[in-house]
């Protein structure tokens, strides 16, 4: 569950982050903030999926030993 709120709160910060980025076009410091930002947001939304997958086939492979 927590991996999934992982997914879900990535994929807030970066559309969060792309409204914030558009609403502040002509400020370059705040601009760079908000691509941070959705990069963290693109990195929470690439990783919590592959750790969901890792742990369903660790319990898969528990389970047939």
């Amino acid at each position: 569950m927590k991996l999934f709120l992982t997914f879900v709160a990535g994929a807030v910060l970066q559309l969060g982050a792309a409204m914030g980025e558009m609403e502040n076009l002509g400020r370059p410091t705040l601009v760079n903030i908000f691509s941070l930002l959705r990069l963290l947001g693109l990195l929470m939304l690439v990783v919590s999926p592959v750790l969901m997958g890792v742990k369903f086939f660790a319990r898969l492979d528990g389970k047939s030993n």
